[in-house]
């Protein structure tokens, strides 16, 4: 108990000092990204669509706790970042909310949600409750984006007042760019084009971003020339069945 009183001290003191310092910086437009999978594809697509007309600060590689986001916005978050793009995961319900009044979030995109982590949040409920944390936490002028392809959150979709959309992997507008994707990717790259459009990114801008897009998940090559999907860091059920498809 000795050890932990500090650490606990010091953890609000550095979520207090990061809010602080969002705060300070009245124009930068926050993008909170959640879900129980997809985050950090669709994190890495929409920093890559809209690096092509914005100065964007990003989360790194699998950072998605509240520490990590502090650190970010104290370590790298300059006046010169026009936006600033959070990926947020959580283990429990009350996570998401904390993380939310630190970076004050515009808009929101929830890629889908499923039994992810579902031994430490109890129940599914809890699992919904706890992404939807992110979408409660928006302004009355902000924007909630969800995953259309996913029943959850079409469920949560209909319930949400404030702005919203809700995409779909067989979007017309976007075929061009779905066309040359691996299909676990299709959902993740049609939520940031979506989001990116809305942000005043042309089509055509788009489409020039999506061609230098590298997956996280790696394709490699094994023994006898098999197919490997590097997919280890946080594999779930949905993904591991679109894998086995492909192959």
């Amino acid at each position: 108990m000795i050890f932990q009183i500090p650490a606990v001290f010091l953890r609000k003191r550095i979520l207090k000092k990061a809010q602080k310092k969002r705060e300070k910086l009245k124009n930068l437009l926050v993008i909170g990204i959640t879900g129980s999978y997809g985050k950090t594809s669709t994190k890495e697509f929409l920093t890559q669509i809209l690096s092509e007309k914005f100065k964007v600060l990003k989360t790194k590689k699998h950072i998605n706790a509240e520490i990590g986001i502090a650190q970010t916005i104290l370590n790298e978050l300059t006046p010169a970042h026009e936006i600033f793009i959070a990926e947020i995961g959580a283990y429990e319900r009350g996570k998401i909310r904390e993380v939310c009044q630190m970076i004050k979030p515009k808009i929101g995109i929830l890629t889908g949600i499923n039994e992810q982590h579902l031994s430490t949040f109890g129940s599914l409920e809890n699992i919904i409750k706890a992404k939807y944390e992110l979408i409660e936490n928006l302004p009355q002028k902000g924007l909630a984006i969800f995953n259309g392809n996913n029943k959850y959150c079409q469920e949560l979709f209909h319930k949400t007042k404030i702005p919203k959309k809700v995409i779909y992997s067989d979007d017309n507008k976007f075929k061009s760019i779905a066309k040359n994707l691996l299909p676990w990717n299709i959902e993740n790259i049609l939520m940031a084009a979506a989001t990116a459009e809305m942000l005043g990114v042309s089509l055509e801008e788009i489409i020039k971003a999506s061609k230098k897009i590298k997956s996280p998940i790696q394709i490699k090559k094994g023994i006898n020339n098999l197919n490997i999907i590097d997919s280890t860091y946080s594999a779930n059920p949905k993904s591991v069945i679109s894998h086995l498809d492909y192959l």
